[in-house]
């Protein structure tokens, strides 16, 4: 469980690179877990307390548009289509390749960051794991070339 809470954590540099002063900076998160799941409300605490330690705070230089997952196709492209319309200057997603799909399709200028994807998840989301191109990057939650060394 800490590998994964880690692997959220990595999205957070992506938004702290730079800290300018003036209109807050916009994130749009769109998690697959239920607002009622344990497990996923601590990665998204985890993210929320990495992005504090690094200077970005709700309410002070940070707008949050949090949205959770669905169970059909139909309510996770309503869910992708808010964060659209939120105009965020960065979006994390987690483990939802069809949300991915449909950000890909709408948007080419805002960053799109993954996290917890599998490697079948990527199919046209990057042009190269190592050079992902465009606007989507990301982290996978295992990488194929380990399979060999489970053995």
């Amino acid at each position: 469980m800490r590998r994964r809470a880690g692997l959220v954590l990595l999205a957070a540099p992506a938004l702290a690179r730079a800290q300018p002063r003036g209109a807050p900076k916009r994130l749009g998160l769109l998690s697959p877990g239920l607002a009622q799941d344990a497990t996923v409300r601590g990665y998204v605490g985890a993210l929320f307390e990495r992005l504090a330690t690094l200077g970005w705070q709700e309410g002070r230089n940070l707008e949050v548009l949090l949205r959770w997952g669905a169970i059909d196709a139909a309510a996770r492209a309503d869910a992708a289509r808010a964060i659209l319309a939120f105009r965020p200057d960065i979006i994390v997603v987690s483990a939802a390749p069809a949300a991915v799909t449909l950000l890909i399709a709408e948007t080419r200028s805002i960053p799109i960051v993954f996290v917890n994807m599998t490697e079948a998840a990527l199919g046209g989301f990057v042009a190269d794991r190592a050079h992902p191109g465009g606007n989507v990057s990301g982290f996978l939650n295992f990488e194929n070339a380990l399979f060999a060394k489970w053995v």
